[in-house]
Order: C-alpha cells, then sequence, then structure tokens
C-alpha cells in the first residue's frame, strides 16, 4: 500500500478497536501516537491482529503534534490522520483515498463526508480566515455533491485527513504552538498558500462520533479552555483587524456567563470557565502548551487555583 494511518490517543479504550477494524485492511501500516493512556487503550490495540506500530510520547502532546510526530515517522506517500472516534463505513477506504488522490495533479489533502451519530451530515464552518476578503471568500455550509475543490475558505475537521506526506511536511505540518482545535483550519489555510488543493470526497463517508476519543478529568473545561485560546491565537497569527477588542468582548462575556452559571450550579460553568480562563491566558501571553490536561488525575487550573472536578462531565465542547 501507497498509506499510512496514524491515530493520536488518549484514554480511547471505549472507541479505538472500531477505528482500527473500520478500515477495512489488516496489512496498513498504522502508528499509534500514546498521549499518555492509563485505561486499557494500549492492551486492547496490542490484541488486535493488525500491522500496528506505537509510539510513546513522553508526555501529552495535543492533537496537532501528537500528529506531527506520528506522520514524521511515515515512510508512504499518503498518510491518513484519524481521531479514535472516527468509524469510516465505506468498504476499502484506503484504496478509495488513493484512487481518489491519484486524480489530482497537485492535492495537498483531502477529507471525506462525516456524519454525526444519528447519521446525520455535518456541515462545514466558517474559518477564522474568512473575512480577509469577502469578494474572495464566500464560504457555505452546504456539503458538495461531488469532489470539491478549494477556495482559500476551504476547510474540514481534523478527525479524518488523507494527505500527501510530503506536501504535508514541505507544509510545516501542524503549527506546534497549538495545543488543540483549528489547527486543521490553519493547515488548510497554508496548504492552499502553496497552491496545493484540498478536496472533500463526498463518495466516502465516516461516522465521527464526536466528543468520544477520549475521557480526561474535567474535558469539557479543558476543551473551552482550549478553544478560546486557539481562536484568539490563530485570529492574532493571521492578523485579524480587531483582536484586542474582541478578546476584551470575549473576556467580559464568558466572566459573566460563569459567575451565573457558578451561582446557578449549572454544569455550563464549566464551558464558560475553561472559555473564560482560556482567554485570560491567552491576554496574559501564556502558551498552549503551558497547560495540557492530564489522563489520570484533574489538573485544571484557573487564575483563581484549582477547578473542581465536573461531577456530570459530558466530555462535550458546547453543551
Amino acid at each position: 500500500m501507497d498509506t499510512t494511518v496514524v491515530i493520536p490517543c488518549i484514554n480511547s479504550e471505549d472507541v479505538i478497536e472500531d477505528c482500527i477494524k473500520s478500515l477495512d485492511c489488516i496489512s496498513v501500516p498504522i502508528i499509534i501516537v500514546n498521549n499518555g493512556c492509563v485505561d486499557k487503550t494500549i492492551i486492547k490495540i496490542k490484541k488486535l491482529e493488525h500491522n500496528i506500530t506505537i509510539l510513546d510520547s513522553k508526555k501529552n502532546l495535543g492533537w496537532g503534534n501528537a500528529a506531527n510526530l506520528g506522520i514524521s515517522k511515515v515512510k508512504t506517500k499518503y498518510t491518513l490522520l484519524l481521531n479514535p472516534d472516527i468509524k469510516i463505513i465505506s468498504k476499502n477506504p484506503i484504496d478509495l483515498f488513493e484512487e481518489h488522490m491519484k486524480k489530482y495533479e497537485n492535492i495537498g489533502m483531502s477529507s471525506c463526508v462525516t456524519l454525526n451519530e444519528n447519521f446525520e451530515k455535518e456541515s462545514g464552518r466558517t474559518t477564522f480566515f474568512s473575512n480577509f476578503n469577502s469578494k474572495i471568500l464566500k464560504y457555505k455550509n452546504d456539503l458538495p455533491s461531488g469532489d470539491t475543490c478549494s477556495l482559500l475558505n476551504c476547510v474540514y475537521g481534523g478527525a479524518i485527513i488523507f494527505f500527501d506526506t510530503k506536501k504535508f511536511q514541505l507544509v510545516g505540518g501542524f503549527d506546534p504552538n497549538c495545543f488543540l482545535y483549528l489547527e486543521e483550519d490553519d493547515l488548510c489555510f497554508r496548504m492552499k498558500k502553496k497552491n496545493f488543493l484540498n478536496i472533500i470526497f463526498p463518495s466516502i463517508q465516516a461516522v465521527h462520533l464526536g466528543s468520544k476519543s477520549s475521557k480526561i478529568p474535567n474535558l469539557t473545561w479543558w476543551k473551552n479552555w482550549h478553544w478560546a485560546w486557539s481562536e484568539l491565537y490563530f485570529k492574532k497569527k493571521y492578523n485579524f483587524k480587531n483582536i484586542k477588542v474582541l478578546s476584551m468582548f470575549r473576556l467580559i462575556k464568558f466572566l459573566f456567563k460563569t459567575i451565573i452559571y457558578y451561582s446557578n450550579k449549572n454544569n455550563k460553568y464549566y464551558l464558560y470557565s475553561g472559555r473564560l480562563h482560556g482567554t485570560i491566558s491567552f491576554l496574559l501571553g501564556k502558551k498552549a502548551m503551558e497547560f495540557t490536561p492530564s489522563p489520570s488525575y484533574n489538573n485544571a487550573k484557573g487564575i483563581f487555583g484549582k477547578i473542581e472536578n465536573n461531577k456530570n462531565e459530558n466530555y462535550t465542547l458546547s453543551k
């Protein structure tokens, strides 16, 4: 085969077997980047009869940096990067991706249509760079009916991406300053700047379970911390107008909602508290890689000290 599969994992025992089996091929090389699993993830992986190599990172690297580590070991022409909570439903997906990629001379990366747990198509999203030139970037959330090549605004989630390995390395891979979120948007943008195509292949489909990739203490808080930080980081990186005004607006909004939900003992406290502290940390010049969640214990810490553990954890970004 011309493809190697890379899957970063941290406490992914509930989904990793289905993800690997959905590849529909036991011979394809698979690199598992162990981001510090303390559950049965690695035990389950070792029981599978697949061509698997496990890379143990020394700490929780986050999504993009773990992907960079895994892809740095790839020797094949293509790389398929997967979230552990992806289950591909198309038969022979590796062959399909390779066949589609070979149709386009200057393709850098591609993805497919993802479905949620209810088998509803996930729509696109407005990118952090969509305000660069509103006359050119008319982003639509509609999914394509055929192979869709990109303008600058073409973006897809990082849950499943198929790369030309050399082109991924040529553009520098994922931004190492980002721990989690929007690193795929940034990569899509840099691919396009190098005149490489980003393409979506709707004839290939996968189920994205969403928020099932890992289970770590206070994950909702941590997800929202990094979402808030990453959004501001990438907008600053690309000279987004009024970034200071936006940051202060977000700070006031998140502070208000954090206080309200804390007072009412509403579970959304963890969502907005995470976003509040991510915003504050960004404004203070803190780096995302200084704030990494532990896979085994609650190390969420805000400006005023430790954040209590979420007893009703739902592992989501927005609920």
